[in-house]
């Protein structure tokens, strides 16, 4: 039988991995004085986000897949999943012109 959650975790966590390649991909070449960007402006910056990022998300697998029997991992997983979509919708839904230029891309006519 296939786990339903393992194929949602499977899928959030591929896409997480594809905004981290953009996402990456974008800080290179951007150059904002926000506090998000000056944090990450060097690689070393970056690595050191990635890190405490994923070092996040091991703490809260660790903690939480042994509490009352997973359920409450699997409800993390389900709740981090949903609002990932959820604010992909938002990023990618509205078209914005800004964010499009921000990524290279040219803006729809």
């Amino acid at each position: 039988m296939v786990d339903p959650i393992a194929g949602i975790a499977g899928y959030v966590a591929a896409h997480a991995i594809e905004y981290f390649a953009v996402v990456h991909s974008s800080l290179r070449t951007r150059r904002d004085d926000a506090p998000v960007a000056v944090a990450t402006r060097t690689p070393a910056r970056r690595a050191g986000v990635y890190a405490a990022y994923f070092a996040a998300i091991a703490a809260v697998v660790v903690v939480t897949s042994t509490l009352w029997s997973g359920q409450l991992y699997a409800f993390a997983i389900l709740s981090f999943g949903a609002l990932h979509i959820l604010y992909d919708g938002f990023v990618w839904k509205l078209r914005r012109p800004n964010v499009a230029a921000s990524l290279g891309i040219p803006a729809p006519a």
